[in-house]
């Protein structure tokens, strides 16, 4: 429901780039007026927010892929195995199920945020502000590993159908190559998290002889598995498959073929 409402609001919204880096632009200056000239203890936070004020707009780009890549798989699934995975996908991508994400990472983001801005010497305002934004970022984040399962989830589903699929096609996958260009795209999207990098470092060193510094770490260790595994596992999945169909083709080019997780290539019966 919360995912829903967040991209209706987007689409809506028209002015919400020029909202977003008004807000921007606003943070950063209440935050020079918090430490003079020097903007070096800024940066963490402005790029962390960077990532909150556009977080919606992520997620309607999430959503218009997933969209766009399902109505691609039409000719490849057919008919009626598109329009059963469209209904499943954004039963899926809609529910509530985000929230095992969100619910965890909200608390994670904000605890380190406070931490970050009492050290660094924000005023309690400041301080307040920082903890409710990034709180919030951790919200917005937990659906966005959500989506980004739903992505895997899409990619897992598709391998269970049976592909019609054409051995000769100029991509050179069978006419699968805008799997790889939708992993692509989801790959992009969880990894514009990577704008927290610098707030993580920054408490890297802040807190490297507290035990708490593990936890930031056990963090964006998993950040980095969880984001490669989902782009990499489908790809290897996918080429593993087209190359045993090429070479499946090379021994009998005329036949027919179709694909599926559970009966790998073989040629259709004809009569």
């Amino acid at each position: 429901m919360t995912t829903r409402i967040i991209i209706a609001a987007t689409r809506k919204n028209r002015i919400a780039p020029s909202l977003a880096i008004a807000a921007i632009i606003a943070t950063f200056t209440l935050t020079l007026t918090n430490f003079g000239p020097d903007p070096a203890p800024a940066y963490p936070v402005l790029l962390g927010y960077c990532w909150l004020v556009f977080s919606p707009l992520l997620i309607d780009t999430g959503h218009r892929t997933l969209t766009w890549f399902l109505g691609y798989l039409r000719p490849i699934v057919g008919d009626e195995g598109t329009d059963d995975m469209t209904r499943r996908t954004f039963k899926l991508f809609f529910h509530s199920k985000h929230l095992i994400f969100s619910v965890a990472l909200a608390p994670v983001f904000g605890f380190f945020a406070f931490k970050y801005a009492a050290q660094a010497g924000y005023s309690d305002s400041m301080t307040a502000l920082i903890t409710t934004s990034f709180s919030l970022a951790g919200f917005m984040a937990g659906i966005g590993f959500w989506g980004i399962v739903v992505m895997g989830w899409v990619i897992a589903d598709l391998c269970r159908r049976p592909l019609h699929l054409d051995p000769f096609s100029a991509d050179g996958y069978g006419g699968l190559l805008y799997v790889g260009r939708f992993l692509v795209v989801g790959a992009a999207l969880f990894f514009s998290g990577s704008l927290f990098i610098p707030f993580a470092n920054v408490i890297f060193d802040m807190f490297a002889a507290d035990r708490q510094v593990l936890l930031a770490y056990a963090c964006v260790a998993f950040y980095i598995l969880f984001g490669l595994s989902i782009y990499m596992a489908p790809y290897c999945v996918f080429t593993t498959k087209s190359s045993t169909k090429r070479s499946a083709s090379m021994t009998n080019p005329s036949s027919c073929w179709t694909s599926s997780a559970t009966t790998a290539f073989r040629p259709k019966t004809t009569t």
